[in-house]
This record gives C-alpha cells, sequence and structure tokens, in this order.
C-alpha cells in the first residue's frame, strides 16, 4: 500500500517538472517570435524611410512644368507668373513651400486679387490666378493710375500704355493745381456712379471721361467689332446721372439715331440734342 503511493507520488513530481519545461520552452519560442516581429518591423520602418529618401531626391519629383490659369492678361501674363517661379524649377515638388510661393507672388504682383497653388505629382505646379478688376484710369503727367469701380487703387503704370478702360480727368482752369490722386474721386464722386453703369447693355465701351465744373464729356466707342464710332455724350453734372444713363438708354433702344452718323448727344436739357457729323467737304 505505501510503495503504491509512493509511486503516485513520484509520477506527479515527473508530471509537474514536465509541465514546468514545456511552459519554459513555450515562454522562449514565444519571446523568439516576438523579437522576430519586431526586427521585421525595424527593418520594414527602416526600408520604407529609404525609399522615401530616394523617392524625394529622385529626378522623378523634381518641378518641370508650371501650368497657369485664371482671368489674367491685363496687366500679368502667364509668361509673368512662369518667370517669378522659374527659380523653383528642378526643385523637388514634395519639399515645394506653396505657402512662400504664394506670399511671394502676392507682394511682387499688386494687381494680383488672388493666389491659389497645387501640385500635381510627380512635378506639376498647377497656378491659377484671379486679377484685380480694373475700372478706371487717371492719368497725371507722365503716370497712369489704375482703380476698381468702388475708388481702390489698383496700380500704377507709366504712359503711353493702352487700356480697355476710360481714363478720367478733371478739367482745370488755367493757373489751377491740378487735383490731387488721392483726392479725385470725393472732389469728383460722379466718375465712380459712371464707370458702375452698365454700358455693355447699350454696346458702348467708355473711352475717356472728362469734367468741368457743370459737364461731364464721355467718349464712347462701340463694344462690337462690325461697329465703327465714335461719339461724345454730354451730361450734367447737377443732374441724377443714372437718369440720364436711362433717358439714353430709351434713346439708343428707339433706333432713332444712327451712331455712326453721329457726333454728338447731349443729354444736360430737358430736350435731348443730337448732332450729326460735318458732311466731308
Amino acid at each position: 500500500m505505501r510503495s503504491a503511493k509512493f509511486l503516485t507520488r513520484k509520477k506527479r513530481g515527473v508530471r509537474l517538472k514536465t509541465d514546468r519545461s514545456l511552459r519554459v520552452v513555450k515562454l522562449l519560442l514565444f519571446r523568439l517570435k516576438r523579437s522576430k516581429w519586431l526586427s521585421a518591423l525595424v527593418i520594414l520602418i527602416f526600408l520604407l524611410f529609404a525609399l522615401a529618401f530616394v523617392y524625394i531626391h529622385s529626378d522623378v519629383f523634381f518641378l518641370r512644368k508650371i501650368v497657369v490659369t485664371g482671368n489674367l492678361g491685363t496687366f500679368v501674363t502667364s509668361d509673368d507668373i512662369k518667370v517669378a517661379i522659374s527659380d523653383e524649377l528642378a526643385q523637388s515638388t514634395i519639399r515645394l513651400n506653396t505657402g512662400e510661393l504664394q506670399d511671394m507672388l502676392l507682394n511682387k504682383y499688386e494687381t494680383i486679387k488672388q493666389i491659389s497653388l497645387t501640385k500635381k505629382f510627380p512635378d506639376t505646379l498647377l497656378v491659377n490666378v484671379v486679377e484685380k478688376s480694373p475700372a478706371i484710369a487717371i492719368k497725371q503727367g507722365e503716370s497712369v493710375y489704375v482703380f476698381d469701380a468702388f475708388g481702390n487703387y489698383i496700380t500704377k503704370l507709366n504712359a503711353p500704355v493702352k487700356l480697355t478702360i476710360p481714363v478720367a480727368k478733371i478739367l482745370e482752369k488755367k493757373n489751377e493745381e491740378p487735383v490731387d490722386i488721392n483726392s479725385y474721386f470725393s472732389s469728383a464722386p460722379i466718375l465712380l456712379q459712371i464707370v458702375r453703369l452698365d454700358w455693355d447693355i447699350l454696346g458702348l465701351r467708355l473711352k475717356s471721361i472728362n469734367l468741368d465744373e457743370l459737364s461731364v464729356y464721355l467718349d464712347v466707342v462701340p463694344t462690337s467689332p462690325e461697329s465703327n464710332f465714335n461719339v461724345q455724350i454730354l451730361l450734367s453734372r447737377n443732374l441724377d446721372v443714372t437718369e440720364q444713363y436711362q433717358r439714353l438708354s430709351v434713346l439708343l433702344k428707339s433706333k432713332k439715331v444712327n451712331l455712326e452718323k453721329t457726333s454728338q448727344i447731349d443729354l444736360r436739357f430737358e430736350r435731348i440734342v443730337v448732332r450729326p457729323k460735318q458732311a466731308a467737304k
């Protein structure tokens, strides 16, 4: 009986030792597997960084093409933008700082209202430009000052310059000092009222605006290339500009006036005066 119990205890001891050995082996195997995964992960991360470094410094990602779009051409051309960005060519597209580039272009060209730059991988930069909208120019001496329809300054140009916007001038009396450019619109607010009117709907484009104490002299030309005329329209500074414009609109829609045979339309009086061109002798 005692010998049977002794054998049973001995078997139990052997089993316990075997179980402990198995546990130790399993633990060693688990640690070995984990170390292999960690090593593999470290190697993978290293390879990814190496691959990224190679790609960043590779010719594949060098900036080669600049595509410029938008409503430019009045003051700035697409070639101007490309030349300004040319220093960035042969630089990695990935490392290109579009924010700094945008600030540089806005500081360089005061006529740009907004600009956006988008990277198109691997080697292209897309540039979209929106220029400020000029509405009127004021010529003083050899300089031309350009403003928008609300009198906000846009830029200064050197004469002579070709513009598709009206050039305005306040006609001073003899020995009278020229009107300061900064107070031009406060001294003649009628200028901005005129340029805000819809002249296109009448088929007209303002070419120049001259003012004296009582009157406004508008030189207009056709918007259509099929027509050819240059007519002077006279407005009163003491009457409402919009009402005078509406009277002109009614007159032109009536088709009673042939602008190609007209030299002047005077809206300063109760009755509109239409003066024909002088027949060539």
